[in-house]
């Protein structure tokens, strides 16, 4: 093994130690985290928004709690939003078309001979990347 081969050898035995243990920490870290939360639920000082705090009693590097936020999003259901549209006539203000290609269609055209490979074969352009890939044993 020359010393090149060597080091890339060193370097992804190093880069799947990193990997083994940042998915290991990731997934400590999730666990932990769901249990504070549940824990939060019924342990916590709530305060009038519907958040839970929890305060230590000293603080770790420089986090003095942790805290259950309490977020409110608001979605519109579009199924409902439909029906009102229709309902007081208004479509033309308030829906718009948007028109996508249907690549399968653009395919099927030239297959069909209706568009030439020459003119078909422009529209695509190669563009070149490289992934880091882990070989498995077989």
């Amino acid at each position: 093994m020359s010393q090149e081969q060597s080091s890339i050898f060193d370097m992804a035995r190093q880069y799947l130690q990193f990997r083994k243990g940042r998915e290991g920490l990731q997934k400590n870290e999730d666990v932990i985290k769901k249990s504070i939360m549940e824990s939060l639920t019924n342990e916590g000082s709530p305060d009038d928004k519907g958040n839970r705090f929890y305060y230590f009693p000293e603080s770790l590097d420089d986090v003095q709690g942790v805290k259950r936020e309490r977020r409110i999003s608001q979605v519109m259901d579009e199924d409902a939003a439909l029906e009102l549209v229709a309902k007081y006539g208004l479509e033309s203000s308030c829906l718009e078309t948007i028109t996508v290609l249907n690549e399968d269609g653009l395919l099927a055209a030239n297959f069909e001979g209706k568009i030439p490979d020459s003119e078909m074969s422009a529209l695509y352009t190669e563009r070149e990347s490289f992934a880091f890939i882990l070989v498995k044993d077989k």
